[in-house]
């Protein structure tokens, strides 16, 4: 009697412990990606205002859009680098 209670037991928590791996696992997912989206936000906005300056001060006003588009590249690139793609 013992033997079917601490079997039946044992099989009752292994199946809570994967119920809650998938839970907790898709927890990490949703909090990494709130995480991602919001570096990505803080950085282009950084990345806005670098390009504005370096246009401003190195090109006469020109060749804003090109240095935009170049450094939020290397943004997503470097995010994609350190996080893969999970």
């Amino acid at each position: 009697m013992t033997t079917i209670a601490l079997s039946y037991s044992k099989s009752l928590l292994e199946g809570l412990f994967s119920i809650l791996k998938i839970v907790f696992g898709g927890v990490k997912k949703t909090l990494q990606g709130m995480m991602i989206g919001i570096m990505i936000a803080r950085q282009t906005q950084a990345n806005h205002y670098v390009a504005q300056q370096i246009s401003k001060y190195e090109y006469n006003g020109q060749e804003y859009h090109r240095i935009l588009h170049e450094l939020n590249q290397s943004t997503i690139a470097q995010i994609h680098k350190e996080f893969g793609n999970d």
